[in-house]
């Protein structure tokens, strides 16, 4: 059986199999793309049992099953495996930390970073946390910048205190 129905385009009439019910077809006249609908407009045809409905002649939508997603919710898209969770806020407390109070965590700070954002770039870390690390990463390197110029500076003062 076909289902017969008017092209979008140009109102060709269009013939198309029953199996191509609910896809799209394409006019060979004008090319406009037309969707099929479950039922003819003029009611020939086999009806369409509904999703999940045993037939005869399998499943018109290969995807009309219901997925298994182990536990998962099915609302949120499955993350891929990165294989290592991303340590951003660590990062991001440390370059804190070693930008306003205590200096020897600003180069662990930019290590850190340093090392994750070569892990992030490479997809063996999560990237969800590529920002995060980023801002960490750039405060550990001011930090350090600070702290080495807070040294110098306590150098300088002992010496000219010590002339």
């Amino acid at each position: 059986m076909t289902i017969e129905l008017p092209c979008s385009g140009c109102g060709q009439q269009l013939r198309v199999r029953d199996e191509d019910a609910g896809r799209q077809a394409r006019c060979p006249q004008c090319g406009a793309v037309t969707s099929v609908p479950l039922r003819s407009p003029q009611g020939f045809g086999t009806p369409i049992p509904p999703p999940g409905t045993p037939s005869s002649s399998g499943p018109i939508n290969p995807y009309s099953s219901p997925p298994s997603f182990a536990g998962e919710s099915p609302y949120q898209s499955p993350r891929p495996n990165y294989g290592t969770p991303h340590r951003g806020t660590t990062v991001l407390v440390l370059g804190i930390l070693g930008v306003t109070c205590c200096f020897i965590c600003a180069p662990i700070a930019w290590i850190m970073g340093n090392n994750d954002m070569k892990a992030i770039n490479n997809g063996t870390m999560d990237p969800t946390g590529k920002t995060t690390t980023q801002v960490g990463m750039i405060l550990g390197i001011i930090g350090t910048l600070l702290g080495g110029c807070g040294i110098i500076v306590q150098v300088l003062a002992l010496i000219a205190q010590n002339r």
